[in-house]
């Protein structure tokens, strides 16, 4: 955050799922909002299915048994103390300071932005995640449109997308919250995103 937005190499966009345009210095904004440059492309997941992944991320249930930020290791430990998975989700959707799950209102500006291309994890996950091969294709094709990217197919680049070995899956599948909320937690849950799910495209 310390380079201008025009240090970005060319040809080079940012993917992301966070900006916080209240932390964001202006002369930064406003050298994106006149040039357009780098191009953004704004990628986010249903917070059910954040909130569980995140949960096994923080408690070391994933691929490599990675959680060690830093800056999350307290709650590493509160979610470590907890006895079972519905205590440490109900404790993740309660606490109003847990990390991540706040992002949504705040990227909301993301959303709404013209110049910004939405994409969702359930759109581009794809078959092996859990998805669609037909959202798959058409949320590539629209990041293709966006990025000028010519002389590919979306079907080229599609069975490369997903990676099952990525250090911060648990299962990396959409729709896990399904299995994992009991009608208590769902409460909790319509009670911390109630007011984002429609905005997003959720239930």
């Amino acid at each position: 955050m310390g380079s201008d937005f025009a240090a970005t190499p060319p040809g080079v966009c940012w993917v992301i799922n966070q900006l916080d345009i209240t932390q964001v210095d202006g002369q930064f904004l406003r050298e994106w909002s006149e040039t357009g440059e780098p191009r953004i492309i704004f990628n986010y997941r249903d917070p059910r299915d954040l909130t569980l992944s995140f949960v096994n991320f923080l408690c070391g249930k994933t691929g490599r048994g990675f959680s060690n930020y830093n800056d999350l290791l307290p709650f590493s430990a509160i979610l470590n103390s907890k006895a079972t998975l519905e205590e440490t989700l109900a404790y993740a959707l309660a606490d109003r300071s847990f990390p991540g799950l706040g992002d949504y209102q705040r990227m909301l500006w993301l959303l709404h932005h013209p110049n910004v291309c939405k994409t969702s994890f359930e759109e581009l996950v794809g078959p092996r995640g859990g998805g669609s091969a037909e959202a798959q294709g058409s949320g590539l094709k629209r990041v293709f449109e966006f990025l000028g990217v010519t002389g590919t197919e979306p079907a080229d680049l599609a069975g490369r997308l997903f990676n099952p070995g990525a250090f911060s899956f648990y299962r990396g599948q959409i729709g896990g919250w399904r299995e994992a909320f009991t009608p208590a937690l769902q409460r909790l849950a319509d009670d911390r995103f109630g007011e984002v799910m429609q905005a997003y495209g959720y239930e």
